[in-house]
């Protein structure tokens, strides 16, 4: 990587510098790295460079500021229509071992006669464009003044993430799923969080949302099942029957080696399919339908059991979960936090949980947090419930407490367990 030979080169321009810079991505690469190999991706990085300096017009500076982020320089500017010629070049399929690699960019441009600074902050702009773009899901974004302060969290979000990960910034709390009509806790959802020394809390929708937007959420996802396999096995191995629930996004959902990783993760483990879950929402499916179904799919053929995530606030029609592989459908706390309330609510809870079962489907209520509405969705038939009512999200240590005081009371009812608050 060169990032301190174009801040050099910028530097050294000085007050001379002009024209405009732009900053390139390429969205789909840690997708096409896990596809054909690190070696053959870098092969194809090696191409795409060679394309970019053979441009018309030529960029009179060139550097790869990180491991799919170029940068170039035109002195003499380059208008959009152009860089769009450009990027059709650029994007032309790239033939690896045979094998033709298509790719998707993403650009952020910065008008250096409209925008001075120092180098860093002339870096900074264009990099907050090209996350626009990435957010967006545009070809190209400008730069528009008053974003850096707006945007200057994010870039810091996104550049401590693979940090994060490695530095053990990042860890997995866990819900209870309460079976109702037993009292007995059968499963689990795990979720991440991010404590960083510096900015502190970070939100899941925050920084999930950002990892999805500029290409990282793969290493999210590979971490949380990593860590989730990890602490499934080690439940097993405490005889804690457990089922636990793991997130997927919209982009795991078109990576079709997916199911075969997490296959291997279980059977390396000792682990049946039977005991871990997928869960997606309904918008991370309708993203890309046909693969993903196909995904979904694999899952379903290996054991592993499928939950589509706040049903009722996107797609959701009884034909299209009839064509969905799934075992489960979680109701939206939206619809099942007023139950008590709000009788439209309570019709639309009423009315799904029927429905759903007449498609042989598990139905779990989440968002719930008191025992009227546990009583009320017990009586509506509802078979799991997921809330405050039971517990808060916990560590591990505190979750493995938590279901062995709440699963040894003889003749479960629920509501007469321990609660965590």
């Amino acid at each position: 990587f060169n990032r301190f030979a174009a801040k050099r080169h910028l530097a050294a321009e000085g007050k001379q510098l002009s024209g405009t810079l732009v900053l390139m991505d390429l969205k789909n690469f840690r997708h096409i790295n896990d596809t054909i190999g690190f070696a053959n991706a870098d092969s194809l990085l090696v191409l795409f460079a060679r394309r970019l300096e053979q441009l018309s017009p030529a960029p009179d500076f060139l550097a790869r500021l990180d491991g799919d982020a170029f940068l170039l320089l035109y002195n003499e500017g380059i208008a959009e229509e152009e860089l769009h010629k450009a990027l059709d070049i650029l994007e032309s399929p790239y033939t690896i071992r045979n094998t033709d690699i298509s790719v998707k960019i993403r650009t952020g441009t910065l008008s250096l006669g409209e925008h001075g600074g120092s180098v860093g902050a002339l870096l900074r702009r264009v990099e907050i464009a090209l996350m626009q773009a990435c957010q967006e899901d545009a070809r190209i974004v400008a730069y528009r003044s008053g974003e850096d302060e707006k945007y200057q969290r994010e870039l810091s979000i996104i550049s401590e993430l693979r940090r994060s990960v490695e530095q053990g910034h990042f860890y997995l709390v866990y819900q209870p799923k309460v079976d109702i009509q037993n009292g007995l806790c059968s499963g689990a959802e795990a979720l991440i969080r991010w404590e960083h020394p510096e900015m502190g809390q970070i939100r899941p929708d925050e920084f999930i949302m950002l990892a999805e937007s500029t290409g990282n959420i793969d290493l999210i996802s590979q971490w949380v099942l990593t860590e989730a396999i990890s602490q499934l096995a080690v439940w097993q191995q405490q005889g804690m029957e457990i089922k636990l629930a793991v997130n997927l996004s919209a982009h795991d959902l078109t990576n079709e080696s997916l199911p075969a990783i997490i296959g291997y993760m279980l059977k390396e483990r000792n682990l049946p399919a039977r005991y871990l879950a997928i869960e997606v929402t309904e918008g991370a499916v309708m993203k890309d339908p046909l693969v993903a179904v196909g995904v979904l799919q694999r899952f379903r053929d290996l054991g592993i059991s499928i939950a589509i995530d706040d049903f009722g606030t996107g797609h959701s029609s009884l034909a299209y979960l009839k064509m969905l592989p799934v075992n489960e459908v979680k109701i939206d706390r939206s619809f099942v936090k007023d139950m008590l309330t709000n009788d439209h609510d309570a019709m639309i809870v009423k009315t799904s949980i029927a429905l759903t079962h007449s498609l042989g489907f598990t139905v779990t209520a989440e968002g719930v947090e008191e025992q009227e509405t546990v009583d009320l969705l017990k009586a509506q038939g509802c078979d799991i419930v997921q809330g405050y009512v039971y517990s808060r999200p916990v560590e591990a240590m505190e979750f493995t407490h938590w279901f062995n005081q709440f699963n040894q009371v003889s003749e479960p009812q629920a509501g007469n367990h321990e609660t965590i608050a």
